[in-house]
């Protein structure tokens, strides 16, 4: 998720921030359905993640954070 301290967000960064507002009982501070709105924003037709929207390609690191990201919302 994007903040006014970060000028871009990407799948990892989402996937850290979230679990430890959840690991943390914070979960308040996210809203799950954003959360799961960028993330899907990042998926392509042809499977996989994208990192980021400045992203050109799928990536095996970023699909995986983009589904554990998607499986904590």
């Amino acid at each position: 998720m994007r903040t006014r301290r970060i000028p871009f967000a990407d799948s990892l960064s989402t996937f850290t921030g979230y679990l430890t507002c959840l690991d943390l009982d914070e979960h308040k501070l996210l809203a799950p359905a954003h959360v799961e709105q960028f993330i899907l924003s990042l998926e392509q037709p042809d499977g996989g993640f994208q990192a980021a929207a400045w992203d050109q390609a799928t990536d095996v690191e970023y699909t995986f954070y983009a589904l554990g990201t998607l499986g904590l919302a």
